[in-house]
């Protein structure tokens, strides 16, 4: 709740949230970040998990651009290097 006040000062006083900031307050009020932005007249948050067919996507990724593949590449690095912190901080706190 405390997040939450904050967040409504902040807005107050002219100041752009982050994507964290809006992701808890998003948790705590039960509905999704596009909601609070106004992207969507649906609170649902969508929990469904995405289907994907990789032969599909790999279909997709050549039909791109070296550049549009080069961001792809780099975005799939980030989200890989993001799940091993995460992997990592849950050992460690297994570990204490």
């Amino acid at each position: 709740m405390k997040n939450f006040c904050n967040f409504i000062i902040a807005l107050h006083n002219g100041s752009i949230p982050n994507g964290e900031t809006l992701k808890g307050i998003a948790d705590y009020l039960d509905c999704s970040v596009d909601y609070l932005l106004g992207r969507t007249d649906n609170p649902e948050v969508n929990n469904q998990p995405v289907e994907y067919d990789t032969d599909e996507i790999i279909e997709e990724f050549e039909t791109l651009s070296d550049k549009s593949q080069d961001s792809f590449i780099k975005y799939m690095n980030l989200l890989l290097l993001q799940q091993k912190e995460e992997n990592n901080k849950d050992i460690d706190k297994e570990a204490k």
